[in-house]
Order: structure tokens, then C-alpha cells, then sequence
């Protein structure tokens, strides 16, 4: 799969489009193909290494990020305890804590929403 990801601090310049291996989810995970994602606020600080992600522990985190909290996009596959999506289910979700969006796939633990 090919996602945007940052290995310096900086402006949008830093991002770089690149080859990772697809996600594999656990079995409390879902694997979402991401249909869109959003560039917010959190994501820039996170690029620019803001104060405010010092305090999350950006500092102390090693920097190659794929960033994007917001997605919506349709399901691949499920892990084992999953029972409330199905494969092809369309889901949207903003994942605190974790980034993944700016990639075309993207494993999660299923606090996301479907969409009806």
C-alpha cells in the first residue's frame, strides 16, 4: 500500500509518499480501505512538533508518522472477536491517539460508526 509519512519535523514538504506493507488488524481489529481522510489541526502540530504534542510524548517518540485521525472508508477485513461489522460495511471514525489516515489502508480497534 502507499501512505504519506513524515520522518522530520516541518511543514508539508516533509511529507513523503512511499511503499509500506499493508496492515495486518488483530483479532480486535477491523482493516478499513480508507476512502478519505481529513489534514486537521492535531495532524499539523504533529508535523510541526508543536508544544502541544511534546506534551503527548511527540518528543520522545521516534518520527516516522503516518498521519490523519479522520476516515471513512469500507471494511476488508475483520479480526476474530469482531462482531459488529462485516466485511464491506462503509465506516467512518476519528481515532484519538492514533494516526493512519494519509495511507490506503488502515487497522484499527472498532470504535468507529457505521454508516447507514
Amino acid at each position: 500500500m502507499q501512505a504519506f509519512i513524515f520522518e522530520k519535523h516541518g511543514n508539508a514538504d516533509n511529507l513523503n509518499l512511499i511503499d509500506l506493507p499493508e496492515p495486518k488488524p488483530s483479532d480486535d481489529q477491523i482493516l478499513v480501505k480508507v476512502m478519505s481522510t481529513s489534514f486537521n489541526g492535531s495532524d499539523k502540530e504533529m508535523l510541526q512538533r508543536s508544544l502541544f504534542t511534546a506534551w503527548l510524548g511527540g518528543l520522545l517518540r521516534s518520527c516516522s508518522w503516518i498521519l490523519g485521525s479522520d476516515i471513512s472508508g469500507i471494511l476488508e477485513s475483520v479480526g476474530e472477536n469482531v462482531t459488529k461489522f462485516k466485511v464491506g460495511d462503509a465506516v467512518y471514525s476519528e481515532m484519538p491517539g492514533y494516526c493512519g489516515g494519509l495511507a490506503e489502508y488502515c487497522s484499527c480497534k472498532t470504535g468507529v460508526s457505521k454508516r447507514e
